[in-house]
């Protein structure tokens, strides 16, 4: 993040079931220091359904993201200024929902240890796909872990 930069995020999870909890965060964030300017919020909903296979707690997953217009525009947006100076087209993206799906597999390996693995792929939406600085549908992550439990 940028100097000057702000980020607030709140994160809550409704348990379901001891295997199925509902998660949602909300984060947005500022810059500009003392005169700080709101740039954007993102949301994340999803559904998670964790089970045991030998020692791998497998949880798949399912959601969707929700990025306001001021995210949007500030990743994926376009000025006429940046178009000009870039060749690209000039683009004003609006607020966007993308779905996901989710795997996650955590494997305790020693005492206080688990290595944790977690992939997704997000379908984007198509006010990020049409942004001309975009050539993709989708974006598949993959995160690797090691947590410590105290």
């Amino acid at each position: 993040m940028p100097a000057g930069t702000a980020f607030t995020a709140i994160r809550d999870e409704l348990q379901h079931s001891p295997q199925a909890a509902i998660t949602l965060s909300i984060s947005a964030w500022s810059a500009g220091g003392h005169r700080s300017i709101f740039q954007g919020m993102t949301s994340d909903l999803g559904y998670d359904y964790r089970f045991e296979w030998n020692d791998i707690e497998i949880t798949p997953g399912a959601g969707f993201m929700w990025n306001s217009k001021k995210q949007n525009d500030y990743y994926y947006g376009i000025s006429s200024q940046e178009s000009s100076r870039s060749g690209l087209k000039a683009y004003d993206p609006n607020d966007s929902f993308s779905p996901y799906l989710q795997l996650a597999l955590d494997y305790p390996f020693a005492k206080s240890w688990k290595a944790s693995v977690t992939a997704r792929y997000t379908v984007l939406s198509s006010e990020v796909k049409n942004s001309p600085m975009v050539d993709k549908s989708g974006i598949a992550s993959l995160g690797v872990d090691i947590l410590y439990t105290f």
